[in-house]
């Protein structure tokens, strides 16, 4: 499964249980790897948005 499609169906899951701290993580991350498809104006590759959630996970 690839990864921003194992994001999205985290998501659901989240929603699902009620578990707010696990959907605003999920939600911040993908909002971060769209915002980086939106400023190379190209799908990132499965690599390019690893490294964004590596990135992330230091900041947090």
């Amino acid at each position: 499964m690839e990864l921003l499609e194992k994001l999205l169906e985290d998501q659901k899951l989240a929603m699902k249980a009620r578990e707010k701290l696990r959907l605003n993580v999920i939600r911040g991350l993908r909002s971060e790897i769209k915002n980086a498809e939106i400023a190379r104006k190209q799908p990132l590759t499965e690599e390019e948005a690893l490294s964004i959630l590596q990135r992330e996970l230091k900041k947090r």
